[in-house]
């Protein structure tokens, strides 16, 4: 058998994997491609720059990874987009503010609905129970990251040194994450 023949065969059996699959995992798939575009969409890099040769393999790392959530192709998206984001703004730059959080808040999603597509199999039903308690864990840690965020920016302007301010970013974290360690241990 050829390379070509094999490929065909690959191809094929993908799209009957598709046709196969419920309406609400192409959903999540899909939302897992819009997510991964609209990352690269935040960084809106040159194509003419090694940022946009990184947002070309990212992208197809997106398309993968919307075919075969549970590889490695996810893990190529987060990495670009965060290679992406280093380019752009350097090691010692000063990157705008509202553009990082979103970027943080898309990595995050995007590596959460991976998961979730790679935990079960593509031709599985979708439980309800199982989005409702999945959907509480991305808010309450939605929800815990905007308490450090707003809890850090008000730090980072209060007068003080680097170890003050990063003292308080810590007790910021600890103060969030203790009871979110409460919810999870009583389960």
């Amino acid at each position: 058998m050829s390379a070509s023949d094999v490929a065909i065969e690959t191809v094929n059996r993908w799209v009957r994997s598709a046709r196969a699959m419920p309406a609400p995992q192409v959903g999540l798939r899909v939302l897992l491609g819009v997510l991964g575009v609209a990352g690269f969409a935040v960084l809106h890099q040159p194509w003419a720059s090694a940022a946009g040769f990184l947002t070309v393999i990212g992208l197809l790392g997106v398309l993968a990874t919307m075919v075969l959530p549970d590889s490695a192709a996810a893990a190529l998206v987060l990495g670009t987009l965060i290679a992406e984001w280093l380019l752009a703004y350097g090691i010692h730059g000063s990157p705008p503010v509202v553009t990082t959080l979103l970027l943080a808040l898309d990595l995050y999603l995007v590596h959460t609905v991976a998961a979730l597509c790679g935990a079960m199999p593509a031709s599985a039903e979708l439980d309800r129970q199982l989005l409702v308690r999945w959907s509480g864990h991305i808010g309450l840690t939605l929800v815990a990251s905007g308490v450090v965020v707003a809890i850090g920016y008000g730090v980072g302007h209060l007068p003080g040194s680097l170890t003050l301010e990063l003292l308080g970013l810590l007790g910021a974290v600890a103060v969030v994450a203790v009871p979110v360690w409460l919810v999870h241990g009583r389960r």
